[in-house]
């Protein structure tokens, strides 16, 4: 943990530990083989990707997606749920009271949200660092 800069830079985001930390750097390695945050999102499992040919939709498949980061980002989005505190839980709130999100629609994006955070973290090698209230996405 002391030698790695990346593990303590993926700690500084909301709900997310040490143990999964280590999780998602142990299956990530490298952020820079995901051109961009879509294709790392579809690699986590959080969004699927929409078939489309001559401008006319085939309907949505699912990618295949590595279980482990899904397991990490949505246990993340219920432990900032749970502990109503930080940054991330203004986010929480704004999709359930402001944009009346139901509570598993609301964990998805959150989820989502960290997810988008931690490519962002491991892509530039910077901590995360909590601006003033996180109201609006």
């Amino acid at each position: 943990y002391k030698k790695h800069q990346s593990l303590r830079n993926l700690e500084s985001i909301p709900g997310i530990g040490i143990i999964n930390a280590t999780k998602i750097l142990a299956v990530v390695a490298d952020a820079r083989r995901f051109p961009d945050r879509g294709h790392f999102l579809s690699y986590c499992g959080l969004i699927r990707l929409e078939k489309i040919s001559g401008g006319k939709s085939y309907g949505k498949q699912k990618p295949r997606y590595s279980s482990t980061l899904k397991y990490v980002f949505k246990t993340a989005a219920m432990s900032i749920t749970i502990h109503p505190e930080g940054a991330m839980w203004g986010y929480y709130q704004y999709l359930t009271q402001e944009k009346k999100y139901p509570d598993h629609n609301a964990r998805n994006a959150l989820a989502r949200r960290i997810a988008t955070l931690a490519y962002g973290v491991l892509k530039t090698g910077k901590r995360f660092e909590k601006r003033i209230p996180c109201n609006k996405a």
